[in-house]
Parts: structure tokens; C-alpha cells; sequence
């Protein structure tokens, strides 16, 4: 079937003239100022009543906590603890036992930060730490005490601005300037 020249043309013309349309079109619609994306409220805080909740790791207890109330952010993956008591665990029994007024448990990492005054006492020793502060750190399985810390074994006490110890406070280490008061027993002379 024969076409003819103008008819031809016509259809190039009409084809041309679309795609010209079309780029303008979306060249319009480029142009146009656009509204930024509506951020996702933030979801409300589960909030919870006498919780307790322990952490393992490879099957071993490492710490349990309760706590009389905890209000929960999923978005920054925080709890707020109040009226908080942590055991923590060694070798399948107790090694010390944390309470505390507040703390924030975050909950990705693992860590436990105290506050407002916590008592770390040793169920193994006459050993305990006082402090503003006290964090446990998952990730070197460790106790990081700050702000006006006290460390007691048996009859002797030593004062610092801070103090890391292990789980069960048999290895310990305050930060310097330290205050103490040594207590050594000779036995009967």
C-alpha cells in the first residue's frame, strides 16, 4: 500500500509535535514546587507496670531486672525505668545486686544507665559501690560508676570521681583524685 508524501508528512508532523508536548509537559510538571513528604507521627510509649526482663547470652543468664514502671520509646528504642533492682549473674548464681530510682535502659545495645543514686552491693564480699551514676555496659561487660563514687571492701573505703569494675566488684578501679581510708587487720599480736 502506497502512502502519500503529505499524508506521510502529516503523521511525522503529529508524531513530532506530541513528543514535543509531552517533554514540556514533563518539564512542567518539574518545575513545579513540591510539598515535602509528611514525616510518620511518632508512635506513644508502651508504658508498663512490674516488668521484669533478663538478659542471656549463649544461654547463660547475665542480668535480670525488675522494675516497678517502665515506659517504652520504640522510635529511639529507650525504656525509662523507676524503682529498679538488676542482679547480676556469674557462672549460673548472683554476683552483686543494683538498685536504683531511675535508669534508661537502651534497648538495642543493652546498656543500663542508673541515676539518681545507686547501690551496687557484691553477694560474695563485704564489697559495695555508691554513686550518682552507674552504667552497665553490654558491650565490655562492665560497671562504669560516675559522680561522687564510694567504693567499700570490708573495713576499707576509697573515694573518686569514677570507677570501672567488673560484674561482681572483685576487680576494681577508681579514677583519680582518690580518697581513702585504708583498714588493715593484723590479727591478735
Amino acid at each position: 500500500m502506497t502512502v502519500s508524501v503529505r499524508l506521510r508528512n502529516f503523521f511525522l508532523v503529529a508524531a513530532a509535535g506530541l513528543a514535543i508536548s509531552g517533554g514540556a509537559w514533563g518539564l512542567f510538571q518539574l518545575m513545579q514546587p513540591r510539598t515535602a513528604p509528611v514525616p510518620l507521627p511518632p508512635r506513644p510509649a508502651v508504658q508498663l507496670q512490674t516488668v521484669e526482663i533478663v538478659e542471656f547470652d549463649e544461654g547463660r543468664k547475665l542480668w535480670e531486672l525488675l522494675a516497678r514502671n517502665v515506659v517504652y520509646d520504640r522510635d529511639h528504642q529507650l525504656a525509662e525505668l523507676e524503682d529498679l533492682e538488676v542482679r547480676f549473674w556469674e557462672r549460673g548464681r548472683v554476683v552483686s545486686v543494683a538498685r536504683s530510682p531511675r535508669a534508661v535502659l537502651e534497648t538495642e545495645v543493652r546498656n543500663i544507665r542508673m541515676k539518681d543514686g545507686v547501690r551496687v552491693t557484691s553477694t560474695q564480699s563485704t564489697t559495695s559501690v555508691e554513686a550518682r551514676e552507674v552504667e552497665w555496659q553490654a558491650g565490655s561487660q562492665q560497671l562504669h560508676a560516675t559522680g561522687d563514687v564510694v567504693f567499700r571492701r570490708g573495713g576499707s573505703t576509697m573515694e573518686g570521681p569514677e570507677l570501672w569494675a567488673d560484674r561482681s566488684l572483685m576487680r576494681a578501679r577508681v579514677g583519680s583524685p582518690v580518697r581513702a581510708r585504708v583498714v588493715v587487720d593484723l590479727g591478735a599480736r
